[in-house]
């Protein structure tokens, strides 16, 4: 993988993000989409209106990263009540086997989690399945996807499926946060593409569209949970496969194509640095 040295972050580019020099035919204000002093997310704009990625991924680490005392109402009692019932939680995701596991008790995890991590604004229909068939090899990285749908009522709904029995290789020893890990990974590919705009000029790099949802967005608030959930949720170790999404996409043959978008998608050293990874 060739790392670019021109970077379109709204770090090293903010002239990208202004809204003197519109980058996007939709509006997307930052008013739109922003954290008040009590912590709630405050959202205007049409009901259905869509947020500027790393405007959006910014927005909802802030909302997690202000601690349980300045959490709004609704997502400190997700937190309480996701603390509750997390040892037993663990305690079943830790199995080798999880098929017998109540997909009812998974979407309630799910529910909970979106009021935690992922603003809670616009919480779509969730379903969540265990698909003992998906998956790619004894080795895979795949072990969960999620599929999500617009209804003609502007409901989204996302359908979460999530391997059984397998995890990220070299995570056996701790299932449970690695079986966590990949459900916030697919949660967070639903997150993005129901509130992320992808018409932006720099969609391509921060939605990572050709490279299957893994762009700028979908890192940096990876890369956000694995660092606060600990002390957050209690569940150390939590793995989103941020590093395998990096060398399947190497690995893919699709990548060595030139076409121009993928090339765009490979990540800056900027990038690099700001994922951790070096």
């Amino acid at each position: 993988m060739l790392f670019r040295f021109g970077c379109t972050c709204n770090e090293c580019r903010p002239d990208l993000y202004s809204n003197e020099t519109p980058s996007c035919r939709l509006e997307h204000q930052r008013a739109h989409l922003s954290i008040d002093e009590d912590g709630e997310p405050m959202v205007t704009g049409t009901p259905h209106n869509k947020f500027e990625a790393l405007h959006l991924a910014d927005t909802a680490i802030e909302a997690f990263r202000l601690g349980p005392t300045r959490m709004r109402d609704v997502q400190f009692a997700a937190l309480q009540t996701f603390r509750l019932y997390r040892n037993d939680l663990v305690k079943q995701l830790s199995q080798k086997d999880c098929s017998s596991l109540a997909p009812r008790m998974m979407t309630t995890v799910i529910k909970h989690l979106d009021q935690i991590l992922f603003l809670g604004v616009r919480s779509p229909r969730i379903t969540f399945s265990w698909d003992a068939n998906y998956v790619e090899d004894a080795t895979s990285t795949h072990l969960g996807y999620c599929s999500t749908r617009l209804a003609h009522t502007g409901q989204y709904y996302h359908d979460i499926f999530l391997n059984p029995t397998m995890v990220l290789p070299g995570l056996e020893g701790s299932r449970a946060a690695a079986r966590i890990g990949t459900l916030l990974h697919e949660m967070l590919h639903g997150f993005l593409f129901a509130l992320g705009c992808g018409e932006c000029r720099t969609a391509t790099e921060n939605m990572g569209v050709p490279i299957e949802g893994h762009g700028r967005a979908w890192h940096r608030v990876a890369k956000a949970i694995e660092m606060a959930a600990p002390g957050l949720l209690g569940i150390p170790g939590i793995d989103l496969g941020r590093f395998e999404t990096l060398v399947l996409w190497h690995e893919d043959p699709r990548a060595r194509c030139q076409s121009r978008l993928k090339a765009q998608c490979n990540p800056s050293c900027h990038d690099m640095q700001s994922y951790g990874f070096v």
